[in-house]
């Protein structure tokens, strides 16, 4: 069984996220041996492709767990694992195999908010650690939260997979590519608000400019990227435009 961590970097400066990593590997490893957390910081190699080695990760996974934080909603990175691994919506029951863990005080995760990804996590059971990352690993209230968690983490990856109804003539399809979901006319969606995206600008990125995508609900660009490289937006929309 496979577990994918995802978290900002920040939030592992005194180490807090490994040991949670470390504490819940152990645990799953009680119960299911051979049961793997992905951590990038303990995961990936000297020398590997980082974008390409997350992928992999996301793509194997059985659960995604979300350290949950305002940062996180704002990482563009964090969106990304997180719409990778909803994309792939062939198996309904990967959809359903999210585990938000509440890191810290996150507002905007309500069944009403304008961001997609806050809205779609909102309904979903969380684990709630705002107060416990302050306490001792040795405290058994964490030791606890810690084997419980472990053991909702494996309920779901055991779980029956379920497939998604047919669609009807009615419904929306959707294919997910450059990190952002796309109609069946080629329009790309806003992961943030989920309406379609029309405008596009310049942006920097590593050493150059790349033609980038703009929502109204955000004035920060929307890079899309392919295999961890970036890729000019027009060429991207006529490409999904022709192959949609």
């Amino acid at each position: 069984m496979r577990v994918f961590l995802s978290y900002t970097r920040l939030k592992d400066q005194f180490n807090k996220v490994s040991e949670f990593c470390e504490r819940l590997q152990q645990e799953l490893e009680l119960r299911d041996p051979g049961s793997q957390v992905f951590q990038d910081k303990k995961n990936l190699q000297e020398g590997q492709h980082f974008p390409e080695v997350l992928e992999a990760a996301i793509s194997e996974a059985d659960v995604f767990l979300a350290l949950v934080s305002p940062a996180w909603l704002l990482s563009e990175w964090c969106r990304q694992e997180f719409g990778l691994f909803t994309s792939q919506a062939t198996d309904s029951s990967r959809l359903h195999r999210i585990v938000p863990v509440l890191w810290v005080e996150t507002p905007e995760m309500r069944s009403n908010s304008l961001d997609l990804i806050a809205r779609t996590i909102a309904p979903i059971n969380y684990s709630d650690w705002r107060d416990l990352r302050y306490e001792r690993w040795e405290e058994p209230a964490v030791q606890r939260l810690v084997g419980r968690l472990a053991e909702s983490v494996l309920a779901l990856a055991r779980s029956p997979a379920t497939h998604t109804a047919t669609p009807n003539a009615t419904s929306p399809t959707y294919r997910f590519k450059y990190g952002l979901r796309w109609t069946d006319d080629g329009t790309p969606l806003c992961n943030r608000c989920g309406v379609p995206i029309t405008s596009m600008m310049w942006a920097a990125h590593f050493e150059g400019q790349v033609r980038s995508l703009r929502c109204s609900c955000n004035k920060l660009p929307i890079v899309l990227l392919h295999g961890g490289q970036p890729v000019h937006a027009d060429d991207a929309m006529r490409e999904m435009a022709n192959t949609l």
